[in-house]
């Protein structure tokens, strides 16, 4: 949580004396949010589908009188989920070799551990470890527009590839 500067501090006792002399006016914003949302929800198209869609669409029809303009929860949830994934590619060994790589990139899981643990600190020591990892990146490394198909079976295979 972000640091609150003493002048900002207050008791418990403060913040429930605000909170009692301002509740009905929260409240009627929040019927107000409500209301519009249930008038605009028939009218909201959103360009793609985020995870939790109906919240999305919710918030996206109440942007009117929350005060915001049109679009605006949708640009910054995408904005939201653009910084997490580079967060957590920054931090995941494997995505960052991965997006290094030059691709597409075709081999065995086996062939595609040793390459990057060659060359790449961090990257786990077993290649179930090392699957395991692929598998948990797969969307992180989706939004960055590259996509791991897995072949699995007698004859296993990796193809990394760009998809935009």
């Amino acid at each position: 949580l972000p640091a609150i500067m003493e002048q900002n501090r207050r008791t418990a006792s403060d913040f429930w004396s605000e909170f009692e002399n301002n509740h009905a006016v929260m409240l009627g914003a929040l019927l107000d949010a409500v209301s519009s949302a249930l008038r605009n929800l028939p009218n909201v198209r959103l360009p793609s589908k985020p995870r939790m869609a109906n919240a999305a669409e919710w918030v996206t029809a109440a942007e009117a009188a929350l005060g915001w303009e049109a679009g605006t929860h949708i640009s910054d949830l995408q904005s939201n989920r653009r910084d997490a994934n580079e967060a957590s590619l920054d931090c995941e060994p494997v995505a960052m070799a991965i997006v290094e790589l030059d691709l597409p990139w075709i081999g065995t899981p086996t062939q595609l551990h040793k390459k990057l643990s060659d060359n790449v600190s961090g990257i786990p020591k077993t290649v179930n470890g090392f699957g395991a990892a692929l598998t948990r990146i797969q969307p992180v490394l989706l939004q960055v527009g590259i996509i791991i198909e897995k072949k699995r079976g007698k004859e296993r295979s990796v193809t990394i590839k760009r998809i935009h």
